[in-house]
C-alpha cells in the first residue's frame, strides 16, 4: 500500500492496563515487542521502511515492522464499560437494558502512516461499529430501535451504534479539552505518554 508492505493476519497482543469493577477496563492494543513470521517477510525487497537489504537487512526490516506495528492507527489504549442503562443517563431506563461503551484515542504518530491517515479514519469507525454490532448479535439479545434510543447532540448513528469523534492537532490541545477530561475520569490511563 503506497510502497509499504501490508501483512497478512499476524499475532499481536492486548495487555490489561486497568480493571475497575466500578468503571470498566482499559487495555493497550497492538504494542508487540516479539517478532512474527510476517515481520521477516516484510524485509523482502526492501521492507516496510524501504530498508536496503544486505547483511542483516531482513532482520533490520523485521525490527522496523515491529516498531511500526507498535504505533499504527489501531495501536494505543482503548477502554470499555458495560453497565445498566441508568449509569449512562439513558432516558427512562429499565433493568433489562445494558449499554456497552468503548472509548479510544487513536493516533497517527508515525511518518510512515501519514499517507493513509485520511483513508483509515473512516475505516476505524466502521471497524468498531461492526464489532459493537456483532457483540449484540448474541442469542436472546434485542437491540434497541432508533425510536427507543435517541441520539445525543453531536453524535452520529450507524444502526444501533452511536458514536462521536473529536480531532486535535496535538496531545496538548487534546489534554486541555473538556472531552478528554471526561474520558480520563471515566477511563483512567486511557492515554499515557
Amino acid at each position: 500500500m503506497r510502497g509499504h508492505y501490508v501483512p497478512t493476519p499476524h499475532p499481536d497482543w492486548v495487555r490489561t492496563i486497568l480493571k475497575d469493577p466500578e468503571r470498566g477496563f482499559v487495555v493497550q492494543t497492538l504494542h508487540r515487542d516479539s517478532w512474527a513470521a510476517d515481520d521477516a517477510t516484510a524485509g523482502a525487497g526492501g521492507g516496510l521502511g524501504g530498508l536496503p537489504l544486505g547483511p542483516g537487512g531482513v532482520a533490520a526490516a523485521a525490527a522496523e515492522a515491529v516498531r511500526v506495528n507498535r504505533y499504527h492507527f489501531l495501536a494505543g489504549r482503548r477502554g470499555w464499560r458495560v453497565d445498566d442503562a441508568g449509569v449512562f443517563n439513558f432516558p427512562n431506563p429499565t433493568n433489562d437494558i445494558i449499554i456497552v461503551e468503548t472509548a479510544a484515542i487513536e493516533r497517527f504518530s508515525l511518518t510512515e502512516l501519514l499517507p493513509i491517515k485520511d483513508m483509515m479514519q473512516p475505516l476505524i469507525i466502521e471497524i468498531w461499529c461492526h464489532l459493537l454490532t456483532k457483540f449484540t448479535n448474541m442469542p436472546r439479545v434485542r437491540r434497541l430501535s432508533a425510536d427507543e434510543w435517541p441520539l445525543e447532540p453531536g453524535w452520529t448513528s450507524d444502526g444501533t451504534v452511536h458514536y462521536t469523534t473529536q480531532h486535535y492537532g496535538d496531545a496538548a490541545k487534546m489534554r486541555s479539552s473538556p472531552d478528554y477530561r471526561e474520558l480520563a475520569n471515566l477511563y483512567p490511563r486511557l492515554y499515557d505518554e
